[in-house]
């Protein structure tokens, strides 16, 4: 079944952090402003 319904889908957006302690708190507020229709998640990771 190939349900194109925006509603039912998940948009992952993975942001690689490396010290960016002082602007992380900005990085945050401006991904969760962005204008985008589905619903989202975000991931922050550090390299390993």
């Amino acid at each position: 079944m190939n349900n194109q319904n925006p509603k039912h889908h998940l948009l992952s957006i993975v942001i690689p952090v490396y010290n960016e302690r002082r602007t992380l708190a900005a990085l945050v507020d401006r991904v969760q402003a962005a204008a985008i229709p589905i619903a989202r998640e975000s991931v922050f990771c550090t390299p390993s």
